[in-house]
């Protein structure tokens, strides 16, 4: 357990990013950590966005909870408490996976593809990222960089409440349809978000015969 100092705070999409100075933390893409703010006993756990080693940081949605209320009033230079990493699932530099992330859910997983393309991992990786809208969506303009200029990585992002004339973008929630058209032959897959989505797709995903498959959720 351990004080940071907070760099950065920053609007992404409908999260606060949270980005600290540069000091010793050893995780491994996927993990996530405890927060709490010092003379406070209120914990949460969060993923960590960042790649593994330099600045690493948080992507959070203020919904007016416990902790949520405390870290909303913070500013740059004050300090949150760090315990952690912890988590079982994390990416051991597999050369093929299958994401799915829904609203902050996007946290881990933008962890792991940060991690890919500053290793130069090949292979195949596809994330599908569902939100509300484009305004709600965390991280779409780095996602789009990281497609861009990574061949190995592609992104597909879908809108529950809005359509829009581009082709690239799905329309409506994550359905059997959908995971089976962008699935290809990749067997290994992460589910991130709501648990009520992320339980619904591992039933999906064992339709179509997919046995690993990791899940993190919340509600």
């Amino acid at each position: 357990m351990r004080e940071y100092t907070i760099k950065n705070i920053g609007e992404n999409g409908e999260a606060t990013v949270l980005r600290f100075i540069e000091e010793p933390f050893e995780f491994r893409a996927g993990q996530f950590a405890m927060l709490s703010v010092p003379g406070n006993e209120t914990k949460r756990a969060y993923s960590i966005a960042s790649s593994p080693r330099g600045e690493f940081e948080f992507c959070i949605k203020m919904v007016g909870g416990k902790l949520t209320s405390l870290l909303n009033k913070l500013k740059k230079g004050d300090r949150i408490i760090v315990e952690g990493p912890y988590g079982e699932y994390s990416y051991k530099n597999e050369d093929n996976y299958f994401f799915v992330a829904g609203g902050t859910g996007i946290a881990p997983i933008i962890s792991i593809l940060r991690h890919i393309h500053k290793k130069k991992i090949k292979g195949n990786f596809v994330l599908i990222y569902s939100n509300k809208n484009i305004e709600s969506t965390i991280y779409m303009k780095e996602l789009e960089k990281l497609e861009k200029e990574n061949k190995s990585i592609k992104i597909v992002f879908t809108f529950t409440k809005e359509a829009y004339e581009n082709k690239r973008y799905e329309k409506g929630r994550v359905n059997k349809e959908m995971l089976k058209r962008h699935l290809g032959g990749i067997k290994n897959v992460f589910l991130c978000g709501p648990m009520v989505m992320v339980q619904n797709l591992k039933g999906l995903l064992e339709e179509l015969g997919v046995k690993r498959v990791s899940f993190e959720g919340w509600g």
